[in-house]
């Protein structure tokens, strides 16, 4: 009787802690899966909503962008409209509006230059080189250069692209 005392207080002894052990290490393996739907499920929320808020980001630049450039192209429109008419005083005159208007463009401080050329002797006689009127920020100063360089500005694309529309 005695031994089968003994080994029914064994077989206890080991029920005893394999249950609790068993528990715990079911316990265990239920809050890692927990932990790794979670982490999983979260970042995804997370990756969703940083990808709308870089879309939505980007669509607000873009469209901020556009805008900017559509008035930067009004204005260009509007600045070569009024050459136009600076070309019908003499030359003293025009000389005076054209640095001013240049200037006047700088206003806005999200435009950093200026630029004005026209072709050799077309609005100014005796330019065979052409004639060209540049302002740029330097600093809060504003420098103006004025050149006869045709042959450097006749090929390339911001005048080109100028030339033909007029802006």
């Amino acid at each position: 009787n005695e031994v089968e005392i003994v080994k029914i207080n064994n077989a206890m002894k080991k029920l005893s802690f394999a249950v609790p052990a068993k528990i715990i290490a079911c316990i265990f393996l239920v809050m890692v899966l927990m932990i790794s739907v979670l982490a999983v499920t979260l970042t995804n929320l997370t990756n969703g909503m940083i990808e709308k808020q870089v879309g939505f980001l980007a669509r607000e630049n873009a469209s901020i962008a556009g805008q900017y450039l559509q008035a930067m192209q009004n204005s260009s429109y509007a600045m070569s409209n009024e050459f136009k008419r600076y070309m019908l005083l003499d030359n003293a005159n025009a000389d005076m509006m054209i640095k001013k208007a240049l200037h006047s463009a700088l206003d806005d401080p999200r435009i950093f230059s200026a630029y004005f050329a026209v072709e050799p002797n077309k609005y100014f006689p005796n330019t065979p080189n052409g004639l060209s009127y540049y302002v740029y920020r330097n600093g809060d100063a504003l420098i103006l250069d004025i050149a006869n360089d045709y042959a450097l500005y006749r090929d390339g694309d911001y005048y080109a692209a100028s030339k033909e529309t007029l802006s």
